[in-house]
């Protein structure tokens, strides 16, 4: 899989296309679902990273190492 940047894409329609569908093509894009949620990913992390600092908690620091990875591979869409 690929992620491309949709509002660079839109531009590009609409700069290099002069058929009658351009926002036909722009509106499709638009409502395609987000792959990669950059936003959620850092909550999530930021939240695994509260639950690391817990004093109470005595983890291995693999666990976190793999919750991460987890985290990162779902794209915040878990």
């Amino acid at each position: 899989m690929r992620l491309i940047d949709a509002d660079v894409f839109e531009k590009f329609i609409r700069k290099n296309c002069t058929d009658s569908l351009v926002d036909l093509w722009c509106e499709l894009v638009r409502r395609q679902p987000t792959s990669y949620d950059v936003d959620k990913v850092v909550k999530q992390l930021e939240e695994l990273r509260k639950e690391c600092e817990d004093p109470l908690q005595d983890y291995d620091p693999n666990y976190f190492i793999v919750k991460a990875i987890e985290i990162v591979k779902a794209g915040g869409n878990s």
